[in-house]
This record gives structure tokens, sequence and C-alpha cells, in this order.
């Protein structure tokens, strides 16, 4: 007789089935009688009646494998699950722009750093007047003196042409007067070297700003000038002026040496110097240059 066996999907065992009339089956699987199979009974122990779709939705324990995360996705993975051998990158954070180097540096924070950095520095309410010290703290900025008088040390009274500062060892302050020894004693009239730009065929009387001498003031004076002339030949003159204030009028007189710069001098009856210039070819830029020393009236 014809035996087949077959899995029924049912029970999920085997059945033996027979064909025909012929000789019966003495025994199956050395058990006679009524037979009735198992999948262990033919080397099939690890075969279950699970569907395929059931199968991958199960959950599966995995063992010393690998699993290619490429095509794979993993999730509901918790901090307890990766290992500290895991050793993740600090640059796989966030958008990776910190280094694990620069990330390495928190490991000695001991709370937010922000709120570190706020207590170490306080931005204090000041005024435009103030500016902050190293320690944190406030300070007015010193007054700056409009004139040189306003400072503490010194004494200024009744100023002229030619003082200078000196100081007085007994009031332990800084006093203008007027310079002596040396090259003798000034006036209030002098004049410390100045200069002045000059003009091209300057046909009629022009100042010389600076250059003057007050009537009230001012008996005599002795005034040096130097004259620099660019130009297509360059000139170099120099003019000494000697001046008398005879009570309602000056007299003055001009020698020169060097080069004729074509400049003649003049005097008005206030004391002023003015000057006229000839046209000189090519000219480009004329400088005046004076100091002068004086007598007092009286």
């Amino acid at each position: 007789m014809a035996v087949s066996i077959t899995l029924n999907p049912i029970t999920g065992e085997f059945d033996l089935v027979g064909g025909g009339a012929a000789s019966g089956v003495d025994s199956v699987n050395t058990r006679t009688g009524a037979v009735v199979l198992s999948k262990s009974d033919v080397g099939l122990t690890n075969v279950d009646n699970t569907s395929d779709a059931t199968k991958n939705s199960a959950s599966v324990t995995l063992t010393n494998k690998t699993i290619d995360a490429a095509n794979n996705t993993i999730s509901n993975i918790s901090n307890s699950e990766i290992k500290s051998a895991a050793a993740i990158d600090a640059s796989k954070i966030a958008d990776g722009s910190v280094s694990s180097t620069e990330f390495q540096y928190l490991s000695n924070v001991t709370s937010d750093i922000q709120t570190q950095i706020n207590s170490k520095f306080t931005t204090p309410s000041g005024t435009i007047s103030q500016y902050v010290r190293g320690n944190g703290t406030l300070a007015t900025f010193p007054t700056v003196p409009a004139n040189l008088d306003d400072l503490s040390d010194v004494v200024i009274s009744g100023p002229s042409n030619g003082q200078v500062l000196t100081y007085d060892l007994g009031t332990s302050s800084w006093k203008n007067a007027t310079p002596s020894g040396g090259g003798g004693t000034g006036s209030a009239g002098d004049i410390a070297e100045t200069s002045f730009s000059m003009a091209n065929n300057q046909s009629s009387a022009a100042n010389v700003t600076g250059l003057v001498f007050a009537n009230a003031t001012v008996r005599s004076f002795k005034a040096l000038i130097s004259i620099e002339v660019d130009a297509t030949s360059d000139l170099f003159q120099a003019v000494e002026l000697l001046g008398i204030q005879k009570g309602a009028s000056w007299e003055m007189l001009q020698t020169s040496t060097g080069d004729n710069a074509q400049v003649i001098f003049s005097i008005t009856s206030a004391g002023q110097i003015q000057y006229i210039s000839g046209n000189i070819s090519g000219f480009v830029s004329g400088k005046i240059k004076f100091k002068a020393s004086t007598t007092t009236i009286g």
C-alpha cells in the first residue's frame, strides 16, 4: 500500500495517509497501531505554522549579529542601551559644528555656562562721563581743563607775548613770567617766530598777519624776516625791519641780503606791517617767516 505523510495546516501535525488495498503497514517510525506523527518525528522541530507576515513583525532577540545601518532602521533606542565604549564623535551631535576636542572642554563645567559668565562680570549702570575700572567698578573721568590756568598748580596773571611758565618752589605752582638772562629780558610786545603765506604780484599793500606792533605798548622794534619763493628760479632773501613809534606815526627802515624776492614792506599808523610783491616768473608759492623784539613805552 502506498503511504504519504502530509502536514495538517489546522493542527500543525503530520497525517499518515494510506492508499489502495495492498498489504497493511506494520509500523511507522517504530510505532504501530493508529499512528500520529509530530514534526519532531520527521526532523522538522523548528517548523511552525506562522505566516511570513507575522514573522516579519515579531520581536526577535539577536546575539552577536551585524546589522547594516544603511539598509535597516533601528528605533526606540534608550540611553541605557548605548554603551560607553560606543565613543560617539561630537560631530554627529546637532549640526556637527562642535568637535570632540571642543566638546571635552565642557568636562569641568559645574553649572549653566551663561550663568557662570554673568556672575563673573555684571555690567554697571553708569553715565557717559564714567568708565569701568579693571575690578568692574565705576569711576568718573577727570575734568579736562579748558584753559591752562584751570590746572590746580598753574597760576596765570596778566599774560603777554613772549612770556613762559616758570615753577615757583615757594608756592609749589607754575606761574607766567618774562624770561631773563642769556638772551636778555623779553618785552611785552615781542613776537615769537611765525609763518605767513605771501601772494604773487600783490600790487596793493596787504597785511602780514601776526606782524603788528601795538601803539599803546611798543616804542621800537627790530623784526627779522626770511622770504622763500618757490618759482622757476627759487629765491631766498633775509630782511631786517627797524621801526620807531613817534607818537602819532611810525618810521621804519628796511635792509636785506640774498636774492631779490621783489617784496617791499611798509607800516601803518596802527603799527601793522604790510607788503607788496612783484610778478615772479613760474611762481608756485611764497613763505614769509618773522619774529621781533621790542622795547615798551614809558
